[in-house]
């Protein structure tokens, strides 16, 4: 393989138009899995994401040629700008973290909202064989973009379980008569403390309260929860998740459940918050949940006092799970 150069001045000849997309609006981007193979961005040699049909295909340069899928993508579809990306592990503090109970977010268990991984991005163009400046004005905003953008396979995940929820009656029939237009600064922080996070807006009056307070003593300080049971007002919005396209976490304290408003951003123009100025800054109940069922991932069996370690080989090892073929797996 040719040895691989940095571009001088950061540009190269084929960063055109017809070489990259430069809005992700509407499109899905493969960064999750080689759309070929089992390739990840957590391999060493990374994931690659074409900048013009953002399809993910993994690079190995140890491997054949007929299995480097990045470059057959490239030559076939004439697509030479790639973004590589590489997820490296962190080192852990005090070291491995044993897992040795079935639990979540508990000691001895698994923590899914540990970030256990730094990203690291390069763009390369394979028809100059070389490295682009990723810093560059012209490069960066659409590589941000995508480091950011929600990959495929979390969208359509999400799309599933938002699927089932549906407006309720309190939503249908919302009552914003008594409702005022609130200040910007207003939504800063918790009316009643000084939480920034997990902050939920009442679309009946405009109140911001702070989420529920959990068992273990972690979340809010219950403002949202103790508005409702004062005032009776059910549906909330949570602020940190309301999108320009209309869309949020919602929940009816009065059913008791996450539902969806179709009117949101006109309920929300009553309080004087314009969606197509929002941005989305934390992450739904429902990608909470998704994130949550993902990451559990027991890498280890605790049985009778006895670490069971994972084996591999004739007899011993199953399928990568497809999402549809645990059966199969089970027999195998």
């Amino acid at each position: 393989m040719q040895a691989q150069a940095h571009v001088e001045g950061g540009v190269c000849p084929h960063w055109t138009a017809d070489n990259y997309t430069d809005s992700l609006l509407g499109r899905l981007v493969y960064k999750d899995e080689c759309c070929r193979c089992f390739g990840s961005p957590k391999d060493e040699a990374g994931l690659d994401v074409c900048l013009r049909c953002f399809v993910g295909s993994c690079n190995d340069p140890n491997e054949p040629a007929e299995r480097n899928h990045s470059a057959i993508h490239s030559k076939n579809s004439e697509h030479p700008l790639v973004l590589k990306i590489q997820k490296v592990a962190k080192a852990q503090e005090g070291g491995a973290v044993d897992v040795t109970k079935l639990a979540i977010g508990k000691p001895g268990g698994i923590d899914p909202e540990v970030d256990k991984y730094d990203t690291h991005a390069r763009v390369f163009c394979f028809s100059c064989n070389a490295f682009l400046d990723h810093t560059n004005p012209k490069i960066q905003p659409l590589v941000d973009s995508i480091l950011l953008a929600q990959s495929a396979y979390d969208q359509s995940a999400v799309q599933e379980w938002e699927m089932e929820l549906k407006p309720c009656e309190h939503t249908l029939t919302l009552d914003q008569s008594t409702a005022k237009k609130i200040a910007n600064k207003a939504l800063a922080h918790c009316q009643e403390c000084e939480l920034k996070a997990n902050l939920w807006l009442c679309l009946t009056c405009g109140h911001l309260g702070c989420g529920r307070k959990n068992f273990d003593g972690s979340g809010g300080n219950n403002h949202g929860v103790d508005h409702y049971k004062d005032h009776g007002h059910g549906v909330n919005v949570k602020i940190g998740t309301i999108t320009p396209e209309g869309k949020a976490s919602i929940h009816c304290y009065k059913c008791d459940e996450e539902v969806i408003d179709n009117d949101l951003a006109a309920h929300l123009k009553v309080l004087g918050i314009d969606v197509q100025s929002q941005i989305k800054t934390e992450k739904t109940i429902a990608e909470q949940e998704l994130e949550a069922n993902l990451n559990l991932t027991l890498s280890k069996v605790i049985e009778d006092g006895v670490t069971l370690t994972p084996v591999f080989g004739a007899h011993n090892t199953g399928m990568e799970n497809l999402g549809n073929t645990c059966y199969m797996n089970s027999v195998v």
